[in-house]
């Protein structure tokens, strides 16, 4: 750098002489330009052309798999729109398929509950039998020992009113000669 700007200055000092003639430019003021802009060239095509092409390969990439998922969102998007179509055109079949199949599963859930109804009725009129067959055993027994009861006491009422001393004594011989003992 030291070198060009002591051209330089030299030149300007030549050309600012009061009696110099005017003349064309220096070879200097061509060549070291030439030579600055083959370095910058040179230097823009080793070290920034390199990153330059990097980047645009990575920017093209990146479009082309943007590209390529869009069509494929784009693809299944037209096939969703496809097969809701095809569903909207058969909905009134849907529909009536679904209707059917809950009225068949309404039938059998009828048949079914009617089934569980009638053994439902026929145990509860088996429990019924038998509680009024316990009923009945328990009412006569009650009825049985009501009978019992009215008879001992009709027999204690006819007893007192014809039982004697006479009667009393005679008993009591008579038990004492079962059991053994004299009297």
């Amino acid at each position: 750098m030291r070198l060009y700007e002591l051209v330089t200055a030299a030149q300007g000092w030549a050309a600012s002489s009061a009696g110099a003639q005017a003349h064309s430019a220096p070879i200097t003021h061509l060549i070291y330009p030439l030579i600055n802009f083959l370095i910058f060239s040179y230097l823009l095509k080793r070290f920034l052309l390199p990153l330059i092409k990097s980047h645009l390969h990575s920017r093209r990439e990146g479009i082309i798999d943007a590209i390529k998922t869009a069509e494929e969102g784009k693809k299944q998007a037209e096939e969703m729109l496809l097969n809701y179509r095809n569903r909207l055109v058969h909905l009134d079949d849907e529909t009536k398929k679904i209707r059917e199949t809950i009225r068949a599963e309404g039938e059998r859930e009828k048949a079914r509950l009617l089934l569980d109804t009638e053994d439902l009725v026929l145990k509860i009129r088996a429990d019924a039998d038998f509680l009024a067959q316990q009923e009945a055993k328990v009412a006569r027994q009650q009825l049985r020992e009501e009978i019992a009861r009215i008879a001992q006491a009709a027999a204690e009422n006819a007893l007192r009113a014809n039982f004697r001393a006479t009667d009393q004594e005679r008993l009591i011989d008579q038990f004492l000669v079962d059991i053994g003992e004299p009297g």
